[in-house]
Parts: structure tokens; sequence; C-alpha cells
């Protein structure tokens, strides 16, 4: 299973591999603006499994990678700093592990997960503290994303999904909205910052269509990517999965 996160215009992968017959994590940091990529260094821990996220702080401008080991051991990664990269363990208060299938989102310094129990965990990548928000709701939950600079949590709910939005962190307050999303599946929507929810699916693996949704005017429009026919099927390969970066920007930083 692959992970990925898109950050201030660099984008993290971490792949899992099959390699010469055992299963193996290739971590890499890319910056699509300026094609730089940068392996990211073993964790050094052995028959371990882990779960890591991608963050930046604005204010310091610094990049961070979290890795959390099956064992719950908390490590830090700083590119940037000119030095090799190293791996650091850090303290925490409250020994835990994400969920399996949880992609991370950093919005305005701060990290998001899911935890494996029914709390979304809070990580501020600046003073790297642990904070945990609480969900009084006992469903799964499809997706974390950026709404307006806030964040969204996907739940399903028959035939709708329903976004809640956290509109004030301390006092833990969520607004709540229902809305329908045709011809996907919950878990592949993402937010523009203007608000829009989208995704992106195929048609007959020669068409790649976003879909586009407006909350507000609930409104749905639907447009066709030209001239990538042929990256969708060559021959039996063809593209069974995609990934969405929304609201990208350059960045020509070299880390």
């Amino acid at each position: 299973m692959q992970s990925f996160q898109l950050v201030n215009g660099f984008i993290y992968l971490n792949n899992r591999l099959s390699l010469k017959g055992k299963i193996d994590r290739v971590s890499v940091i890319w910056n699509p603006s300026t094609g730089q990529q940068i392996p990211l260094p073993d964790l050094g821990v052995k028959n371990s499994h882990s779960k890591s996220f991608f963050g930046y702080d604005p204010i310091e401008k610094q990049f961070k990678v979290l890795c959390i080991t099956s064992s719950k051991e908390h490590q830090v990664l700083t590119l940037g700093t000119g030095r090799k990269l190293s791996w650091r363990k850090i303290e925490y208060s409250y020994p835990h592990y994400p969920r399996k299938k949880s992609n991370g989102i950093c919005i305005n310094g701060v990290l998001y997960y899911r935890n494996t129990n029914a709390m979304i965990v809070r990580f501020d990548v600046r003073s790297e503290e642990f904070r945990f928000v609480e969900i009084k709701m006992y469903v799964e939950i499809l997706s974390l994303i950026n709404y307006k600079g806030k964040l969204g949590v996907l739940f399903p709910n028959t035939d709708l999904a329903q976004l809640w939005v956290l509109d004030d962190t301390n006092k833990v307050e969520w607004s709540k909205h229902n809305f329908v999303f045709p011809d996907t599946t919950f878990e592949a929507i993402r937010a523009t910052d203007t608000g829009e929810m989208f995704c992106a699916s195929s048609c007959w693996r020669d068409s790649l269509y976003v879909s586009y949704y407006d909350l507000e005017k609930e409104s749905v429009k639907k447009v066709k990517i030209k001239g990538i026919e042929d990256k969708l099927s060559i021959g039996k390969h063809h593209a069974n999965e995609f990934f969405i970066f929304p609201n990208h920007v350059e960045n020509v930083m070299v880390l």
C-alpha cells in the first residue's frame, strides 16, 4: 500500500515494495517543480511496521516527517538542516498508533491523522507536541481533508456523505454538512481552496474525468482531462489508482 501527502509544493511518497523476496518500504520527498528527490534514511527499527506523515511549519519554514512504529516509538526527521538526515526520538505522553489506512494532512503547521480509536491526532510540527480530538460518532471515518483552511472529516451516511468541519480546535466545535457526490467513492474526495469538493475517476480505461461539487450551490460539474489517454491504457497495463493533489503550488526551494 502506498501513502502520499502534498505539503507546500513537496510530495511525500511512502511505497510498500517487494524487493528480492522481502517486503520493504521506499520513502522519498519529491519536488515536482525542481525535480529534486530526497530519499529518506532507514528508520533503523527491525521487525516493526511503521506509519509516517509529512508536515510543514510555516513560521520556522521547516519540513518534518513524523514516524510512529508498531511498538509506538515516535521519531522525527527534520529536512533542510544542511546536515546528514537522521531520525531522532521525541517524547510523548500518550502512546498511540495510527490507523493502517490513514493518510495524514497538514493544515497551518498542524498534522492531523486518525488514531486506532475514535480520535484524531493533532501534531504541532513546530513544538512537536501531540493533542487529541475525540470524535463522538461511532462510524468509520473515510477521509480527512483541508476545507477552507480547517480540518474536514468525511463520514459515510447511507447514500449521502457527511462533512464535519472543525471550526474551533480548543472547544472542539463542529459544523456539519450533508451532500451527494455521484460516480465516485467517498474515499477519493478532496477539497479546493474555495471549498469545492472534487475527485478524479476513469471511464473504460481511456478517459479521465474530474468532478466538482459546490456545497453552497449544491451543483456538480464534470470535466474531461484530455491528452493523457496513452497514460491510462497501455496494453494490459493501465492506471487503476489516482493520486489527487489539490491546491498544488510551485515551490523552488531546495532542501
